[in-house]
């Protein structure tokens, strides 16, 4: 059913997401073959619209879930000029949930204010590129490149999330409910 509704219901995109990420988290069984396929059908949908949040959250998905995609759909996602599918391809290949790397060239001169800032960061941080940032904010980037900033913690969410208590979907998170609803231990996650 939860499939159905991803593909039927694109704006339930993210609760889906976070529903099977939940399911996962807390070693319950899933469907990992059609959850895969499902994934990589709608990547390669959201693909053709240009819908870069709907593919965000199935990438992250699929790299969270341990979902199958093939190399050729990286490739497709890889071109996309958004830079925040970029940083979750590279960081995604950097801590080895791709086996294979990305044609993601980040080139010699690491720009820090045009759009690809994101991915630039996160390359360098992960070790992905050992190219020099330039720009107004290359000595910021270099030192935060330096400290090998996580910005791409695929981990934290899955591990907060496998909690007894934890609800999959957040009462107070991704910018739906009401502040007040949110209790005093809900820490602030974005998991991607």
């Amino acid at each position: 059913m939860l499939q159905r509704v991803l593909w039927h219901y694109e704006h339930c995109t993210d609760y889906v997401c976070l529903l099977l990420t939940k399911r996962f988290a807390i070693q319950k069984s899933y469907d990992q073959q059609g959850w895969s396929e499902t994934v990589a059908m709608l990547i390669k949908r959201h693909l053709a619209f240009n819908q870069h949040h709907e593919i965000a959250w199935l990438l992250w998905t699929a790299f969270v879930c341990d979902l199958q995609l093939d190399e050729d759909l990286i490739s497709q996602v890889s071109k996309m000029q958004n830079s925040h599918l970029r940083a979750l391809i590279i960081a995604a290949y950097q801590k080895g949930k791709l086996n294979k790397k990305p044609p993601i060239q980040l080139g010699t001169g690491l720009s820090t204010s045009d759009s690809n800032w994101l991915h630039n960061l996160v390359g360098k941080s992960l070790g992905y590129s050992k190219a020099k940032f330039s720009g107004d904010f290359a000595d910021e980037f270099e030192h935060l490149a330096d400290k090998n900033v996580d910005l791409i913690n695929f981990d934290k969410h899955m591990i907060s999330v496998a909690r007894s208590n934890k609800a999959a979907i957040s009462s107070s998170k991704y910018g739906y409910d009401a502040q007040e609803d949110a209790s005093e231990d809900d820490e602030y996650i974005i998991p991607f």
